[in-house]
């Protein structure tokens, strides 16, 4: 009897087989051929890489914001060469402060001087030689309550006032502050000395105040920028005196976007794309591209916000194939080990490994929140739920490669128990209200997306 001991011996390969019992190893992975299984134990394991999947490109239409769970935000206009370019505006509220459980508002015969704002940026990103523009403007005639949904294709403009409140130019982290019209701050005086005056509540007080708009001027000709606002250091403040007492000294009222005695604020984001600023001739996307489901892609985008997406199909059929070539070697079936999918990144360098995604998932339907079952997204975010999904998604940057674990979900439609052959392909749950973008070679490349499937076959 030959006993191989744990120290390395390279033997060769016809040698092995021979004391394996003859056999020859003729598929493409030599290491993983027949797992170094002799036929006489009724079963050889195969690795088969041949497998290609399809892609096309989609846009998914919109995605929910309202369900923002910080009050950092991101505010901008910013493009890259592959997917174009985001522009992301923003909704908020905002709430008295300091009037709550008080019954003499304003005093007597108040008179309102000025209003000024102060507004929070804390982060930015992109071309910070040139600055993006933004206009504030009062919302008028709706008012949007914290229960409801709101999605990212929301028109803004039927609420919109005629002018901006205000516009201010930002190329760098800081507090913006401006001065708001006299007309608007002296709507703010409402001085019933009851319970019935709406600085005693916030939903009352929204009713007449639905909010600020944060529309930001798209870029022309050039990257762009992209800054983090932060709500919670952010306010309005109006400035009064009163004719009844000392006119000589001027009175403040604060009015804040979010705070711990303020419960109703709602704030969301509406994003707009412009594909035009792609540039198909480097591997950009062609706006002719998007939605086009009959010719497979030459590459494969994802992008945060609603915006690009992949659609992904599945060879089941060849998987099928595998199967009726084991039967037809004499083998009754065959077990699959685990099945990946790779998606190459076509350009290796270190700047777009920082730039792009560093995870993306897998979904039936991301917007109808049809998940595979095992890529629970929802499990995935809630703080020590102790769930990992086993699809990962990482991005491996030493092999410029995306891989993704779809073993499980390949079980059930290879057993029936499931029919959807196509998935999509976007950012991982949590990051697709984050503006971002992947960027990888479609099944129309020169190196197409590949689904290595490892098996058993099994008599």
């Amino acid at each position: 009897m030959i006993r191989l001991l744990s120290k390395k011996i390279l033997l060769p390969a016809v040698l092995v087989g021979t004391l394996l019992g003859g056999w020859s190893c003729t598929d493409t992975d030599p290491f993983f051929g027949n797992g170094l299984i002799p036929p006489g134990q009724l079963m050889a394991t195969r690795v088969d890489s041949s497998l290609q999947v399809t892609t096309h490109i989609f846009k998914l239409d919109s995605i929910p914001t309202s369900n923002i769970s910080t009050y950092q935000v991101s505010l901008g206009s910013i493009g890259n060469k592959y997917t174009g370019r985001t522009t992301v505006n923003l909704f908020t509220n905002y709430a008295p402060y300091g009037f709550l459980d008080t019954t003499n508002y304003f005093g007597k015969n108040p008179v309102i001087d000025s209003m000024r704002f102060g507004f929070s940026f804390t982060e930015f990103g992109g071309d910070t030689t040139m600055p993006v523009t933004i206009d504030v403007y009062e919302v008028l005639g709706k008012n949007f309550f914290i229960d409801s949904t709101y999605y990212s294709n929301f028109d803004m403009s039927p609420y919109l006032g005629a002018t901006p409140l205000a516009t201010f130019d930002i190329q760098r982290p800081e507090v913006v502050t401006g001065k708001l019209s006299l007309e608007f701050a002296e709507k703010h005086l409402i001085n019933i000395q009851n319970g019935s005056n709406p600085y005693n509540k916030d939903l009352e007080f929204h009713k007449i105040f639905n909010g600020l708009y944060f529309k930001v001027r798209p870029v022309v000709g050039r990257e762009g920028l992209l800054l983090l606002a932060d709500l919670s250091q952010s306010n309005m403040t109006l400035f009064y005196h009163n004719e009844d007492y000392d006119k000589d000294t001027t009175l403040t009222h604060r009015m804040v976007f979010v705070g711990d005695r303020e419960l109703f604020n709602t704030h969301f984001q509406t994003v707009e794309f412009d594909y035009s600023y792609a540039d198909p001739s480097i591997g950009g996307v062609s706006p002719s591209q998007v939605g086009d489901m009959l010719i497979p892609s030459e590459y494969s985008y994802t992008m945060g916000f609603g915006g690009l997406g992949t659609a992904v199909t599945l060879p089941i059929d060849q998987i099928r194939e595998l199967q009726q070539s084991a039967r037809a070697q004499g083998y009754a079936n065959i077990g699959l080990h685990k099945v990946e999918l790779l998606f190459d990144v076509p350009e290796q360098s270190t700047d777009l490994f920082n730039n792009i995604f560093q995870r993306l998932g897998l979904y039936y339907n991301l917007l109808g929140r049809e998940f595979l079952a095992e890529y629970n997204p929802i499990l995935e975010q809630i703080t020590g739920s102790g769930y990992t999904s086993t699809i990962d998604g990482n991005l491996n940057r030493a092999q410029g490669k995306y891989r993704l674990d779809i073993t499980s979900y390949t079980q059930r439609l290879l057993r029936g128990s499931t029919t959807k052959m196509e998935l999509q392909l976007l950012p991982e749950y949590q990051s697709n209200n984050l503006v971002g973008y992947s960027w990888t070679y479609g099944s129309a490349s020169a190196n197409p997306p590949k689904m290595i499937v490892t098996y058993t076959m099994l008599k």
